[in-house]
């Protein structure tokens, strides 16, 4: 594939245009995203379905709007558009890269591999997956940081009508210095 392709980022509210030369980050599912590494963004296009190009990006700028009113941390998000190169402009969002030098995401998807729990927790009711979060996230974070992530997760998710929380799009984040030891462990925001 590119190894890097020119968009066009425009912040939807204050019309301030420019092209970024973005890298490919992933492609998963129907959604495209790259990275500016010169000002660490993030930019998500809207994600496409073959037919329609959904507007769930403006849910995650107006959740970055409500959320911290109700003292949710939340990655701050703002609207875009990008020129997929053919005169076509496609809406999505684009944030600051959440974490800090020589920190790494850890999704709750991937501490439930790691302790061989992926399985048991499907099948759980929604009260114990709550209550199988909190112990795992409290295992790192302590049981009143883990306490208070997941009920902000949920107040959060309850607020936006959120249908989308599975265990790939929540965990840690995890700084470790150069010889690999965790020196913090901390809830990512919610996106």
């Amino acid at each position: 594939g590119d190894a890097m392709r020119t968009f066009l980022l425009k912040d939807l509210e204050q019309g301030d245009a420019r092209d970024l030369p973005v890298s490919p980050l992933s492609l998963k599912g129907n959604q495209e995203k790259w990275s500016y590494d010169k000002e660490r963004l993030v930019v998500k296009a809207a994600l496409f379905d073959g037919f329609t190009h959904w507007e769930d990006w403006k849910v995650e700028v107006i959740a970055s709007r409500i959320l911290p009113q109700f003292g949710i941390a939340v990655i701050q998000q703002e609207a875009c558009r990008r020129d997929d190169g053919f005169g076509n402009l496609i809406y999505g969002c684009y944030s600051k890269d959440f974490r800090r030098y020589r920190e790494r995401f850890v999704s709750f998807d991937r501490l439930l591999q790691e302790r061989g729990l992926a399985e048991q927790f499907t099948g759980l009711s929604a009260e114990k997956k709550i209550q199988m979060v909190t112990g795992l996230l409290a295992r790192q974070l302590g049981v009143q940081r883990a306490s208070c992530f997941v009920e902000d997760m949920c107040l959060a998710d309850y607020i936006l009508g959120n249908v989308d929380r599975h265990y790939g799009n929540y965990g840690l984040l995890i700084l470790r210095d150069a010889s690999e030891f965790v020196l913090e462990q901390r809830p990512a925001p919610l996106y």
